[in-house]
């Protein structure tokens, strides 16, 4: 949907706990995907 802040705050409403938009930067997604494993991992214990 781009970057259109009323997509963005419909995905959070709907349940969405983080958004990128296309195209995304590569660095960006690997930070993202770290940090919800880091969580994750921290939750399970």
């Amino acid at each position: 949907m781009g970057a259109d802040p009323e997509h963005t705050a419909r995905g959070y409403a709907a349940g969405a706990v983080d958004y990128m938009s296309k195209p995304f930067d590569a660095w960006a997604l690997r930070a993202k995907v770290a940090v919800f494993a880091a969580i994750h991992l921290e939750r399970r214990v």
